[in-house]
C-alpha cells in the first residue's frame, strides 16, 4: 500500500503554505548527499548500540547500496529491513509494519539483559 494522497498533501502542505517555502523543500530535498553520511562514518563505526537499517526501496533519495553500506558500517545492525514500494517521506503509509520492525528490535535487543545475559554475577 503506497502513501495516499492525503497523507502526501498532510507532509507536504507545510512546505507549499505560503508558497515561498517551496525553496525550503527544495534545499532540503538537495542537501541529501552521501558526504554526510560519509561524514559520520567514524562515529557509525563505533555505534554498537542495537540498530535496525530500514530502507524504503521507492525511495530516491537514498540508494540502496547506502543502506547495505550502513549495514556494513554499523557494528550494532542486527537487522537490515526493506519496505517494498515504500517511500521515505512518506513512513505513515507502513506505519504498521515498521512499528512491527522496530518492536521486534527492541524486544530481541532486551532479551539477553532480561535472561541475566551480560550481567555481572550477584
Amino acid at each position: 500500500m503506497g502513501a495516499r494522497d492525503d497523507t502526501i498533501g498532510t507532509c507536504l502542505r507545510r512546505f507549499l503554505d505560503p508558497p515561498q517555502r517551496l525553496g525550503e523543500r527544495e534545499r532540503f530535498v538537495g542537501a541529501f548527499d552521501g558526504r554526510h553520511t560519509l561524514a559520520a562514518e567514524d562515529g557509525l563505526r563505533r555505534l554498537r548500540a542495537p540498530t535496525l537499517v530500514a530502507r524504503e526501496t521507492d525511495d530516491g533519495y537514498s540508494p540502496q547500496q547506502w543502506s547495505h553500506w550502513r549495514t556494513q558500517a554499523i557494528p550494532g545492525v542486527r537487522r537490515r529491513v526493506e519496505s517494498e514500494g515504500a517511500r521515505i517521506f512518506f513512513h505513515e503509509a507502513r506505519a504498521q509494519a515498521f512499528d512491527r520492525e522496530l518492536r521486534a528490535q527492541r524486544q530481541a535487543a532486551a532479551a539477553p539483559a532480561a535472561a541475566g545475559v551480560g550481567t555481572a554475577p550477584a
